[in-house]
């Protein structure tokens, strides 16, 4: 109905999602059930905000695809392989390419 009906269902599937990623025998079906809906609340939560799942999700792709061939780009200036590069060297080179944007 609201805004903070919106919000607080999120909550609620996202602590349902993390529950079934705790439990002792995970289930990859409910797994991917919880995550669908918390998929669903993420799309209703846009339509409240009058945003665009869509154009959100497009962007988010397309700067995910930027910083990732900046990372790309800084490891071939180092003579690095991304394969040989530790995810705290390719964090640092992801929060540099957020910083360059």
């Amino acid at each position: 109905a609201n805004l903070e009906d919106v919000k607080k269902k999120l909550d609620e599937e996202l602590h349902e999602l993390y529950e079934e990623t705790e439990k002792e025998k995970i289930s990859l079906e409910n797994i991917e059930d919880e995550l669908g809906d918390v998929m669903f609340c993420v799309i209703n939560l846009s339509r409240f905000l009058k945003v665009s799942s869509e154009v959100a999700l497009r962007r988010a792709n397309t700067k995910f695809i930027s910083r990732f061939q900046f990372i790309e780009k800084e490891a071939l200036l180092a003579n690095k392989r991304l394969e040989d590069m530790t995810l705290e060297e390719m964090d640092k080179l992801w929060d540099k390419s957020k910083l360059s944007a």
